[in-house]
């Protein structure tokens, strides 16, 4: 596969030498294989807020994995208040010409079933 494709080809022989651990708790961070997702939304409240931004990456041996790499802007389908956009700094000019979120999770790349999937969660508080 050429560098330039949609998703350039990766080798991590490293990954050879890996041994299996009987359970997950027994591996260490560095060894995880795992994708991490971020979101921004309009509000903390997740029966009533929406999501605007997406992020995710894949991880190996510590690593970005290049080409594994998304960033989505979301738009909520309605306004977003002055304090998220304080937080976040996504505008309702931003997300007007974005994909919702269901056409969002449509397009997403399949999650392999046997990775880790870690959600990131940055708070002040």
């Amino acid at each position: 596969m050429k560098s330039s494709a949609a998703r350039p080809l990766t080798c991590d022989f490293d990954l050879l030498g890996s041994t299996r651990s009987a359970t997950l708790r027994d591996i260490p961070p560095r060894d995880l294989v795992c994708n991490v997702f971020d979101s921004e939304t309009t509000g903390l409240n997740p029966a009533s807020d929406e999501v605007v931004q997406l992020g995710a990456v894949r991880i190996v041996n510590s690593r970005i994995v290049p080409g594994e790499v998304s960033d989505t802007l979301v738009n909520p389908g309605g306004p977003i208040p002055k304090s998220s956009i304080a937080v976040h700094g996504i505008d309702n000019a931003m997300v007007a010409g974005a994909p919702c979120f269901g056409d969002v999770c449509l397009q997403s790349h399949e999650i392999p079933r046997r990775l880790r999937i870690t959600p990131l969660l940055i708070s002040p508080f």
